[in-house]
């Protein structure tokens, strides 16, 4: 069913994953949220535009498994891939946050982050990228390519206004331990590309 949706989807579920079925499985009974927030920002970063018109899931993505969480992912990404984005942010597609290290610490094995950009498309639900570009390594692509990679931190902001985002979302979260929630996300993103008359966001999971 992935690879007829897209199979942009199913790379990003599947590389460098020796048993991807059972794997997707397995993670989809013990971290549901996670598989859904995972599910709900690939296809999020998939429907981002390019100034080619080529999407980043174009690019390398693996995984990392053991770091999803309900509000963003890790993977190892293509290299080249920052600078692409900050292209996107040099056309005002995205704007750069400052200090990166100081907003994405070292989490596990990865260092902080080098640097990071936001989505400034809509008002609500815009994908922030943030890499980690000195944590590399040469992965192996489907096809048996080496691909030099570092780590990318995807995630999405309910609100696109600081204020609204560090009020309605931040300070909530640091009182209460909790995490933006992928089922509000969602709803949200789908509600803002309707409201921009663009195709309808899509992931292929739903709110139960």
């Amino acid at each position: 069913d992935l690879q007829t949706a897209d199979p942009r989807i199913l790379q990003l579920l599947t590389n460098g994953t020796a048993n991807a079925a059972q794997r997707y499985q397995d993670t989809l009974e013990a971290k549901g949220r996670e598989m859904g927030a995972l599910l709900s920002l690939g296809t999020a970063i998939r429907d981002i535009a390019l100034d080619d018109m080529s999407s980043p899931l174009d690019y390398y993505w693996e995984v990392i498994w053991d770091m999803l969480a309900p509000d963003r992912f890790w993977a190892w990404t293509d290299a080249r891939l920052p600078d692409r984005i900050k292209r996107m942010a040099d056309l005002n597609a995205f704007a750069e946050e400052k200090n990166p290290a100081q907003w994405h610490p070292p989490s596990g094995a990865i260092g902080p982050a080098t640097r990071s950009w936001k989505q400034t498309r809509f008002d609500v639900c815009n994908v922030q990228m943030t890499f980690h570009e000195k944590d590399t390594q040469m992965r192996t692509d489907a096809k048996g390519r080496q691909v030099k990679c570092v780590v990318a931190e995807p995630d999405i902001d309910y609100y696109k206004d600081l204020l609204a985002h560090g009020l309605l979302e931040v300070l909530p979260n640091a009182v209460t331990g909790g995490k933006t929630d992928p089922r509000v996300v969602y709803q949200m993103r789908w509600m803002a590309t309707m409201q921009e008359g663009l195709p309808a966001f899509a992931p292929p999971c739903t709110i139960e």
